[in-house]
């Protein structure tokens, strides 16, 4: 529950602390006191919208701190997250900072945390219900949620939201890969075409560089040859032309300076190398000679490279520069065959997870459908019997479930509330029928009824009662009070008949403060509480007004 709350520099609110009761709290004033700005307060520290207009005027951030006890497993969970320790025996501090740079800080215990986690908390430990939220009780998505929570279905219905969610999630990869395949399918025959002619080609990288070296020789043979010849006849001698060689002119050279050397063996120098030399050019003369046979002058060999080369060049036309090129793209088309067979194979995985997942959906929609069932009936009898205390005994109140087809983010059903003001008449949608008045009698009852089954341990009403007055405040404020037994309830309200049953009685004003307007806050006792209920009667001074206000008092302490 809420112990404490403070404000500083937020609207009208200089500096204010209010300490709260554990059950009824009511808090009055007069219009524009500020009854509302300290709600505005708690739904900024709850983690709701923080915008810089909140701030006081000449102050550069406002801050909003409340103290609470709580032994919420769900808080628990969510500060353990955040290395956060609860200690029961100890206040757990919520505190929100605005300021006009834009950033909104949020602590929990002293230590910043995200606003996320800290919107998680808050959710945890109060519920506000806000003077025009009985308007949103004629939206289907609000009642169904009323209901859900009513029913304690709430996690079941995310369940089937989940599994919605996951099961549109593989429907939309299933669309992508069908997509992909199809496109692959109408490439695979051209694929299956490109892959052929490659193989058929048999080509090995470098292929036709040789290729072409093969084909300049033969085209060159006949010269080749004549050279060749030419030069083993001068190296060795051949016909008349050359009829004295290289090796006998050289041979010659050695078999002088062997003379010499025979005479002299120290004279000559470079005998051994000539005679290497001599060797040498042998071999060349030998080995010219065997080149100069072993060239090549056919024709149809010449012919079956020039097709080879034709057909390499197609292939380098169609698929690449480079027969490294050609044979990259053979393999891109084969793995982009493969893929198609992959991706076929998660494709097929994924139908059976659509398939797993929309028996599980409709399992656990079905299982949803027939609690809603029992839990709308069980609404409608209690909302019922609370409008009857609420004086409303005539009016018929019908929680109404629609089946729909196909799949649905929370169900198979939608949620409808009826009304039917007066005996005898049909039921009709909430929002076709009811009054703005009845509308609030309403929620209170939804509200009321909802809170008994909540764990969030305090409920906020901000004048949740407008539009009714007389018996009907009167009812309303029982029904209330009897809440308060089971949950902290903090009310503003301009109804003394509500006002009366508080356990705490906050007065809000506004007084002047340092040539400024500022809200401040009272607690209220004795002859100050019945001041006050004379002032929300109607502001007579008469002793008849104290002394109604005093014997209502009365009469509520009874209830």
């Amino acid at each position: 529950m809420l112990v404490e709350l403070y404000i500083e520099n937020f609207a009208l609110i200089n500096r204010l602390t209010i300490s709260f009761h554990p059950q009824f709290n009511v808090l009055t004033g007069e219009t524009g006191a500020g009854k509302s700005i300290i709600v505005d307060a708690m739904g900024v520290l709850l983690g709701g919208r923080a915008y810089q207009d909140f701030i006081r005027s000449g102050a550069d951030r406002a801050v909003v701190q409340g103290l609470f006890f709580t032994n919420h497993p769900q808080v628990e969970t969510h500060l353990a997250e955040l290395g956060i320790t609860l200690d029961r025996e100890q206040p757990l501090i919520l505190s929100r900072e605005i300021s006009r740079a834009g950033r909104s800080l949020c602590r929990v215990n002293g230590r910043v945390v995200p606003l996320l986690n800290y919107q998680e908390i808050g959710r945890y430990l109060i519920d506000i219900h806000g003077q025009h939220e009985h308007q949103t009780l004629i939206s289907p998505v609000r009642q169904r949620d009323l209901l859900d929570r009513f029913g304690g279905l709430t996690p079941l219905s995310q369940q089937v939201n989940d599994i919605y969610t996951a099961l549109r999630e593989v429907e939309a990869q299933i669309y992508s890969l069908e997509t992909q395949i199809a496109q692959i399918a109408r490439d695979r025959e051209l694929k299956n075409y490109q892959i052929s002619e490659i193989d058929s080609a048999r080509i090995t990288p470098g292929e036709d560089a040789e290729l072409i070296d093969q084909r300049n020789r033969m085209l060159g043979a006949e010269r080749l040859a004549a050279s060749a010849t030419k030069a083993k006849a001068i190296l060795s001698g051949s016909g008349e032309q050359y009829k004295t060689s290289v090796l006998e002119m050289l041979y010659a050279v050695i078999q002088e300076l062997r003379e010499i050397q025979a005479i002299d063996p120290s004279s000559v120098e470079y005998l051994e190398t000539l005679e290497d030399m001599y060797y040498q050019l042998e071999e060349i003369a030998h080995s010219l000679r065997r080149y100069a046979e072993g060239l090549e002058n056919n024709q149809n060999r010449l012919q079956e490279i020039e097709d080879r080369l034709n057909t390499l060049r197609q292939l380098k036309r169609k698929y690449g520069v480079t027969l490294e090129a050609v044979l990259q793209y053979r393999a891109e088309a084969a793995a982009s065959l493969v893929e198609m067979d992959n991706l076929t194979i998660r494709l097929s995985a994924l139908q059976e997870e659509q398939n797993r997942l929309m028996e599980l959906y409709q399992q656990t929609a079905q299982s949803l459908s027939t609690r809603r069932l029992e839990a709308a009936e069980r609404l409608t009898g209690a909302v019922t019997e609370v409008l009857g205390e609420m004086e409303m005994p005539g009016t018929s109140f019908l929680v109404s479930l629609q089946t729909v087809d196909g799949i649905r983010p929370f169900g198979n059903e939608d949620v409808e509330f009826m009304l039917a003001a007066n005996p005898g008449e049909p039921c009709k949608p909430l929002a076709k029928v009811a009054s703005g008045g009845e509308l609030s009698r309403i929620m209170l009852a939804v509200k009321s009824i909802l809170a008994e089954v909540d764990d969030v341990p305090s409920v906020i009403f901000d004048e949740i009662d407008s539009g009714i007055g007389g018996r009907t405040a009167h009812a309303v404020a029982n029904r209330i009070s009897l809440l308060a037994r089971k949950r902290q309830v903090i009310c503003v309200t301009h109804l003394p008949q509500i006002a009366c049953f508080g356990d705490y009685h906050i007065v809000v004003a506004k007084v002047p403060e340092e040539g400024r307007t500022a809200t401040k806050a009272e607690v209220l006792s004795g002859e100050n509480r019945v001041a006050e209920l004379v002032r929300m009667l109607g502001g007579s001074d008469s002793s008849v007004a104290y002394q109604h206000a005093r014997l209502m008092l009365e009469n509520a302490n009874q209830n």
